[in-house]
């Protein structure tokens, strides 16, 4: 079994993450690799464009292979110090890598907002019932504080878009990057992410620039495979697996790169039955995904929650078995 990729590891960092959620701070790869990432902005050249884009590269690049160094020469002391503490270090970096829990974020954050909104609506009733038993009669209207349904359905789109994406991010990528190069390549893999969420707000900056293009190529096989997933918990929910695959491909196509675009939201949207809104900030893409989709109906969340968790446990399995099998052509040889 090749060092940092045992299944027991894998098993202990899926539990640890669902059961407890995240790990201090200070031991975790992603918010080391954002404080790295803050540092090497700070110290990029700022009177030479051609300068500022050669340090952007050099810096998108060293820093994952930093993460992808570090970890391996974790593990290696570790594993000569003890086993218990070489298990605990590998928990802990995979740990960091992975985050299911976090992907449900979104739809905890419109959950709580429609309970907001309730109890707004609440109060006010009671406000006017008060007002008029006082024979203030009418003269109050308006308390009620009602949401369009456009604004429902752009928040919806938000919560959907973000889980999907979070999914292929937090889930899929991590365990992909696991099963082919072990505790290392999971690492790096959050580490490239973190890099372009931390700049790819400066636009079209060199810094930007340079992060989306090792993101966009990191991204390719974790959203293909994210898509696959999506469809095949969306085949065990709903029966809607094929055209959850067929929408994606659709989508993709559509988009111009069959290869990363669109296919992590777009296989959401075709299982859900449903169209999302676009948000230009962050994909780039101007058009509803699934536009031949109805609008997303309050019951779509619960649906997306335990499409979500069915498709996390495909994507395990099959990490899992991955592991096994290379671990089992390993001791052949």
């Amino acid at each position: 079994m090749p060092r940092g990729q045992e299944p027991g590891t894998l098993l202990w960092a899926v539990g640890w993450d669902v059961l407890l959620g995240d790990i201090p701070e200070e031991a975790d790869p992603v918010s080391v690799a954002a404080r790295a990432a803050d540092a090497l902005e700070a110290r990029a050249p700022q009177n030479s464009y051609v300068a500022r884009t050669v340090y952007a590269m050099g810096a998108a690049f060293a820093l994952p292979y930093a993460a992808w160094l570090g970890s391996k020469w974790i593990l290696g002391v570790a594993g000569l110090i003890h086993r218990a503490v070489y298990r605990e270090a590998a928990t802990t970096l995979l740990k960091g890598a992975i985050s299911i829990r976090g992907g449900l974020n979104a739809l905890r954050e419109l959950e709580e907002q429609d309970g907001q909104e309730t109890g707004q609506e609440a109060v006010s009733d009671d406000v006017t019932r008060l007002m008029r038993e006082a024979g203030m009669g009418e003269s109050v209207t308006g308390t009620a504080q009602e949401v369009s349904p456009e604004a429902l359905q752009k928040q919806r789109s938000h919560a959907l878009r973000r889980l999907s994406n979070d999914f292929r991010d937090g889930v899929v990528g991590p365990l992909l990057y696991f099963a082919i190069f072990g505790i290392p390549g999971a690492v790096a893999y959050r580490v490239v992410k973190t890099l372009a969420a931390r700049w790819s707000r400066h636009g079209e900056d060199p810094l930007a620039v340079a992060a989306r293009r090792i993101d966009s190529a990191a991204s390719i096989a974790p959203s293909v495979a994210s898509g696959l997933f999506l469809s095949a918990g969306a085949q065990l929910t709903s029966q809607r697996g094929q055209e959850a695959w067929e929408t994606s491909r659709s989508e993709a196509s559509a988009r111009g790169n069959v290869l990363e675009g669109g296919w992590t939201e777009s296989a959401m949207a075709g299982a859900l039955g449903v169209y999302i809104d676009p948000e230009p900030d962050i994909t780039g893409w101007e058009a509803a995904t699934n536009l031949e989709g109805r609008a997303i109906e309050k019951e779509d969340i619960e649906h997306a929650r335990q499409l979500f968790w069915i498709a996390t446990a495909w994507a395990v399995a099959a990490t899992l078995a991955a592991v096994i099998l290379r671990g089992s052509f390993s001791r052949r040889r």
